[in-house]
């Protein structure tokens, strides 16, 4: 019984021989410099727990690891978390969910007038990232259900 393969198939669409693997480049090849590490971006800003007083004991906290830290500027109570600062940034510079404030601390003017070096608030992100003229309209239907 002869079975026909097709070419394609039987050599993976490659052709053996046909790519020349050894470029030469004569030394221009462009050379891209490392972007910052998380631990340069860490060190522009203050750690947030910096923007909180020393952590509480909830009720239902563990004596040993209290996690509701205090605003120093608004005295507003956040829920921290044991390995994670999310909540406390989230309280300091916005929310990035929809249908929360976006703006951070009331009161973050005043820690930035006192000397703390904070990263802009999500709203200021925001509005840098979609302040550049979009060339391509972004066309959008309603539906009508009738």
């Amino acid at each position: 019984m002869n079975i026909k393969v097709s070419p394609l198939i039987a050599g993976y669409g490659v052709i053996a021989g046909a790519f020349d693997y050894d470029q030469d480049t004569d030394n221009e090849s462009v050379t891209i410099p490392p972007g910052p590490t998380k631990k340069e971006k860490v060190a522009l800003y203050d750690d947030p727990k910096l923007y909180f007083e020393n952590p509480v004991c909830n009720k239902l906290d563990d004596p040993e690891k209290p996690l509701s830290f205090q605003c120093k500027w608004c005295s507003s109570i956040c829920r921290g978390h044991g390995t994670s600062t999310g909540n406390l940034k989230s309280h300091r510079d916005g929310y990035t969910q929809k249908g929360k404030s976006d703006k951070g601390c009331v009161n973050r003017d005043k820690a930035i007038l006192a000397g703390a070096k904070l990263p802009p608030y999500v709203a200021e992100t925001r509005a840098a990232s979609t302040s550049s003229p979009n060339p391509v309209p972004q066309y959008t239907m309603e539906f009508n259900n009738r």
